[in-house]
């Protein structure tokens, strides 16, 4: 086709027929800017669907996130619940029962109290974040993730202080007496009354902790599911 051209515009040189060829180069340049424009376009267009692909991805892997995170963080407030009826009991128990010191002692190993942390699901916007893809969200979205981000950060701090304090009251319990009293059982020996009660304060305060983790664990919980349902249909406006 270029090779068609040239012989066009050689034969009308030879022949001396400037004004048509002058008009021939004009139209010759004007294809090719409209063959550059149809190139760009096309370009553009293609750079545009994988931008869209690139942007589906990521929201099927953020909602994916946020579905993740609040149904562990359902599980831990159902878990903080039944600790606190279970904590609710050994208090009534062991204020309302004249058993010895000791017998209430006894009775704290049948607490279904663990300790549970909480680890937000948040790594594809936190990643998104620190590669500048965070663009591909609208300004709305990216609100949305990042306050929910500040509630999950908040979380995290008051769930590790919280468990840090409570490990702090088990092992200050434990220098007076264990659960099992296995040290005092295995020697013979009676542990005195002064021990016994600084044994049981020590207990009391680290149950004191997990009913505030449950509280915590409720409170910013109950924010963040809210805060991710709005996100969830922000997300869906791609």
């Amino acid at each position: 086709m270029i090779k068609f051209y040239r012989q066009i515009r050689q034969s009308m040189i030879n022949q001396n027929r400037t004004k048509k060829y002058l008009l021939y180069a004009i139209g010759e340049i004007i294809l090719v800017v409209i063959g550059i424009l149809i190139a760009l376009q096309i370009n553009n267009w293609n750079e545009s669907r994988k931008l869209k692909n690139k942007s589906h991805g990521y929201i099927e892997s953020l909602r994916s996130d946020l579905i993740r995170d609040t149904t562990n963080i359902a599980k831990h407030i159902a878990v903080g619940k039944s600790q606190l009826l279970e904590i609710e009991k050994f208090k009534s128990f062991s204020t309302q029962n004249t058993d010895s010191i000791h017998q209430k002692l006894d009775s704290s190993p049948n607490l279904n109290t663990p300790f549970y942390r909480y680890f937000p699901i948040n790594q594809i916007f936190l990643d998104m974040q620190s590669s500048g893809n965070s663009a591909l969200l609208t300004e709305e979205q990216r609100r949305a993730l990042i306050d929910i981000g500040y509630l999950q950060n908040r979380l995290v701090i008051a769930n590790d202080k919280i468990i840090e304090i409570a490990i702090g009251e088990l092992s200050a319990r434990n220098k007076y007496i264990t659960e099992n009293n296995d040290f005092y059982k295995s020697h013979g020996i009676e542990p005195d009354k002064n021990t016994l009660i600084k044994a049981l304060l020590h207990q009391h305060n680290r149950l004191q902790e997990m009913e505030e983790l449950a509280y915590v664990m409720e409170r910013f919980g109950t924010m963040i599911i809210d805060k991710s349902k709005e996100a969830l249909l922000l997300l869906e406006q791609l």
